[in-house]
């Protein structure tokens, strides 16, 4: 089993500007999913994506293999994620001239998460033999008792009718939201 990590993380961040070289508890919020990628030792290669020249260099001294420039056109506002991770999976691909049999690829903005998050997600991706494994938690908002859209005529009605009327959060059925902390 050969398995790539792909952390992916351009320049231009517009929400909280130069995010992902900001300071977290001592070191550039990537160096924490660097770091933690390098020393799980549940990777082959650990491999950063990025448009970004400053960026590239903190995840070399990190220990992450760094040997491609992201293109600009994966690296705008715009730029859809799964893109990226296939970019950087091909380019990996080529670069250590291997086929990879599971690719993991972790979030640059979640420095909370441990290596038994990660042994613990690659123990439920290889024993449930699914394509694809996602990180997620419960929902802050459900969708049946708290979350509304507007329908086509302009009112505002919820986003999921449940089969029965729902007076409580707590009684509205179990909803997940994607954390984006990894995907397998």
């Amino acid at each position: 089993m050969t398995i790539l990590c792909t952390i992916c993380a351009r320049g231009g961040s517009k929400g909280v500007a130069a995010k992902n070289s900001r300071l977290v508890a001592g070191k550039p919020l990537i160096a924490h999913t660097i770091d933690l990628a390098v020393q799980c030792d549940l990777f082959d290669h650990v491999v950063f994506s990025s448009d970004c020249p400053k960026l590239m260099n903190i995840a070399k001294k990190h220990g992450a293999s760094v040997f491609f420039k992201r293109d600009s056109s994966l690296a705008s506002d715009t730029a859809a994620k799964l893109p990226v991770i296939q970019d950087a999976h091909l380019r990996s691909k080529d670069y250590f001239n291997k086929t990879f049999s599971v690719h993991f690829d972790l979030d640059a903005t979640s420095p909370l998460r441990t290596t038994e998050d990660l042994l613990s997600a690659y123990k439920l991706f290889s024993t449930t033999g699914s394509d694809l494994t996602v990180s997620g938690m419960k929902a802050r908002h459900s969708p049946y008792f708290d979350m509304v859209e507007k329908n086509n005529d302009g009112w505002v009605q919820l986003i999921k009718t449940p089969e029965e009327q729902v007076f409580s959060r707590q009684k509205s059925p179990l909803c997940y939201e994607l954390n984006a902390s990894f995907y397998i």
